[in-house]
């Protein structure tokens, strides 16, 4: 039996978790319930760093950066999650009421984390594509064409259309 190098199953995981990673991207911007006007920059910015690799990281980061901004301004937050939970299973003082946890800025940080980790695993997936002897240009169609398509699949996880499709 034929053993592959392992060089080609990490970029094979490494495609793998980049894919998961988007699905959950797509389900998370149907979940905040997204402009078109987001959608349309957000998968621009896709397109951008799909050409230009390392060299997009700031411009991404500025586009995620706004978001948060925008949605901690705003207090938005989707309807399917508590805003805040209580502290009954952590000590509190004896006598006094637990105060309540707000989900949403911690929320807002793990986003920012998931996001920028997505926007670094996008911008330096060039390599591994290579790995797999693509060239630049075959990657860059690879690499929209992953995105696009599982960005797609969590907003049809989100809406519960996705098994109706198949």
């Amino acid at each position: 039996m034929k053993h592959l190098p392992l060089d080609l199953y990490k970029a094979w995981l490494y495609l793998t978790l980049l894919a998961f990673g988007f699905i959950i991207a797509g389900w998370l911007l149907t979940a905040f319930q997204v402009t078109s006007w987001m959608w349309f920059v957000t998968l621009v910015l896709i397109l951008h760093l799909a050409k230009t690799g390392s060299e997009g990281i700031v411009l991404g980061s500025a586009w995620i950066i706004g978001i948060i901004f925008f949605g901690v301004v705003f207090q938005i937050w989707p309807s399917i999650w508590p805003k805040k939970i209580r502290w009954s299973l952590f000590p509190h003082e004896s006598g006094t009421q637990p105060k309540p946890l707000l989900l949403w800025p911690i929320g807002y940080m793990l986003l920012w984390l998931f996001s920028t980790l997505l926007l670094l695993g996008l911008a330096f997936a060039d390599q591994p594509l290579q790995t797999l002897g693509l060239n630049s240009k075959q990657s860059f169609y690879s690499l929209i064409f992953l995105s696009w398509i599982c960005l797609g699949i969590g907003v049809l996880i989100f809406k519960g259309n996705l098994f109706n499709l198949i």
